[in-house]
């Protein structure tokens, strides 16, 4: 999700030049491409439930991803410019999650 935004944290710090561990830029590359699987994942199930417990592990998925930024932001890899557009994205990402799992609900009610 935030991938197609222009968030792209590990290879702008790349750019910069920033004096970063391997095991720590993986890390926040893996974050922001999970969240999509996760959610694709969850869209195959046969239960709405089932689905919505892709959703949630997708929605934590982006509470990672604005973890990493604003480590980043604070190791000065990220300017805050930066960091206020990938939180206006994961807020933007989660609310769409959200409104999804409040349908499913809805749905296995019914």
């Amino acid at each position: 999700m935030l991938k197609h935004a222009g968030l792209n944290a590990s290879s702008r710090a790349r750019a910069a030049g920033a004096n970063v561990g391997y095991d720590d830029m993986r890390s926040r590359h893996s974050g922001q491409h999970i969240a999509t699987p996760r959610r694709a994942e969850g869209y195959g199930r046969f239960h709405y439930l089932d689905n919505a417990k892709f959703c949630s592990n997708a929605r934590g998925s982006c509470w990672e991803v604005l973890d990493h930024l604003i480590t980043s932001c604070d190791e000065e890899l990220l300017s805050e410019e930066f960091l206020l557009r990938g939180r206006e994205l994961v807020a933007s990402a989660i609310r769409l999650l959200n409104g999804y799992m409040a349908y499913l609900k809805r749905a296995t009610s019914q």
